[in-house]
């Protein structure tokens, strides 16, 4: 890289010495223009100076001025012309040393042109390739971005169903501590209604009257205990179907708890870290 550098120097030094000579060539011709532009000035200087010797009117001391103040300038147009000559040809030398004795002593060999344009195809080569692998993680960056909004929106209804289910199981949990209540106290009326029953059989009989009265007791207090038995039993029924109604809550709440980590987008989420993290 030092001789491309050298190279690009070397092309910077001609155009500066080529702007170098275009300067001075401008400085030369607008010397010229001046030089001729004093000529003519001292010819018409000369011209005046005849015309005021041919003049009667003017003065011997007035020729002599105006003789003095043209020599003046004449030798004054000739001093600058050559200091701009001079000038102009140290320039040019210079310039000429600079674009070809400087440059022929440090000029590379083509072995090392070569190997610099070598080194630049190699670096265009890792550049294509480096751009080529950028635009692939770029575009699987997108697809896990896209991945990650699915799982985002996933994970969105799943806490939605999730303190939905809780709700109803928290209702559920009161229905079933209602029945339970329920539950409680049918057992005691039957409890009750089944020792009444167990009285009255064994209560000692004396009379038609009191036998024919405890045996129209006792079948009402049997079709109460009945009816407290059916209702007993529907209400522990109503009871396991919530308890199963609830034990099914639960494990649909466990599952959404767990499916984070076992969803379908699961595969994506170290790729997506990772891409994330490149962007």
């Amino acid at each position: 890289m030092s001789d491309l550098s050298k190279t690009i120097q070397e092309l910077r030094h001609a155009l500066k010495y080529q702007e170098i000579i275009d300067s001075l060539t401008s400085d030369k011709n607008d010397v010229e223009r001046s030089l001729e532009e004093k000529t003519t000035l001292l010819t018409e200087a000369y011209e005046r100076i005849n015309e005021l010797e041919d003049s009667l009117s003017k003065s011997s001391k007035e020729r002599e001025e105006a003789i003095e103040k043209a020599v003046m300038e004449r030798v004054k147009v000739m001093s600058k012309g050559t200091e701009y000559t001079r000038k102009l040809e140290e320039d040019e030398t210079f310039v000429h040393e600079e674009r070809y004795v400087v440059p022929r002593r440090s000029k590379s060999p083509p072995d090392d042109v070569s190997q610099i344009r070598l080194q630049l195809d190699q670096l265009h080569s890792e550049m294509e390739a480096k751009n080529a692998e950028l635009a692939k993680v770029l575009k699987l960056k997108d697809e896990a971005e896209w991945c990650l909004g699915e799982h985002r929106q996933w994970l969105s209804e799943a806490n939605d169903r999730n303190s939905q289910m809780s709700g109803e199981l928290a209702e559920k949990q009161r229905a079933i501590d209602a029945l339970n209540g329920e539950k409680d106290r049918l057992q005691s009326e039957v409890a009750a209604l089944s020792d009444k029953l167990k009285e009255t059989l064994s209560a000692d009989v004396d009379g038609v009257s009191h036998t024919e009265l405890s045996a129209e007791e006792t079948c009402s207090l049997e079709a109460k205990l009945r009816e407290k038995e059916d209702q007993l039993h529907k209400a522990v029924t109503e009871i396991d179907e919530k308890e199963e109604e609830i034990n099914q809550g639960v494990n649909g709440i466990d599952y959404l708890n767990a499916a984070p980590y076992s969803n379908p987008f699961r595969p994506y989420t170290k790729f997506l870290i990772s891409a994330i993290y490149i962007a």
